[in-house]
């Protein structure tokens, strides 16, 4: 008869313990390689979802329309005296504080301040002289010479319009305080405008009255 030799009840108990054990560590080792799989999934979805941009919405913008009131432009030559050329045919308007100094056939208007010694700031000629024997003024350069810079024109000499002729937009210097604005036209008549503008707002009245001129 043979006799079994029981197994000591620890050493059972030491080999269930050793596979639960086992198996624990082998549910954890599975649980943290699921999780690394699934922190490197969300990683590698982030930049694809930081280049979507959000859609823009459209706002609706309503402009409501303001009405716009004209604002009344002041004629400055209103109140000016007009002198009207009836042989050659033109007209225009010169400050009420200036007075006709001197009319002949060739002459046909020169006008100023009266005064104990009177000032033709305006000659208005049928003569037409050439200014184109001057050169352009420069520092050390002599006069007469066209001055450019004293008027906003690029030559001392340009084309122009005068009541929509054409003509001539001179500036010369003729010497200290000598600066002069020259309108010449050659058609339909010849006439030379030359406006002394060496002063306080000179040159500004010159445009105004030219702005005034009109052929009859």
């Amino acid at each position: 008869m043979d006799i079994q030799t029981p197994i000591p009840t620890e050493c059972c108990q030491n080999d269930r313990c050793f596979k639960t054990a086992a198996i624990v560590i082998g549910i954890l080792i599975i649980i943290g390689l699921f999780g690394n799989i699934y922190l490197l999934l969300q990683k590698q979805k982030l930049p694809e979802q930081s280049k979507i941009l959000p859609t823009p919405t459209t706002a609706q913008v309503i402009i409501t329309p303001t009405s716009v009131v004209p604002t009344s432009t002041i004629d400055e030559t209103a109140d000016w005296k007009t002198y009207k050329n009836e042989k050659l045919g033109f007209k225009l308007k010169y400050p009420d504080n200036y007075s006709l100094l001197k009319e002949s056939p060739d002459i046909v208007l020169g006008f100023g301040n009266r005064g104990e010694l009177p000032f033709p700031y305006l000659i208005i000629s049928t003569t037409l002289s050439d200014y184109s024997i001057f050169k352009e003024c420069t520092p050390n350069g002599s006069v007469p010479c066209l001055n450019a810079t004293s008027g906003n024109q690029s030559r001392g000499i340009v084309d122009t319009y005068l009541d929509g002729k054409e003509a001539k937009s001179i500036y010369l210097t003729e010497g200290a305080d000598g600066d002069y604005h020259i309108i010449q036209i050659t058609n339909p008549i010849k006439l030379q405008l030359k406006m002394y503008i060496a002063g306080g707002g000179l040159g500004q009245t010159f445009d105004q009255i030219l702005s005034t001129f009109r052929f009859d």
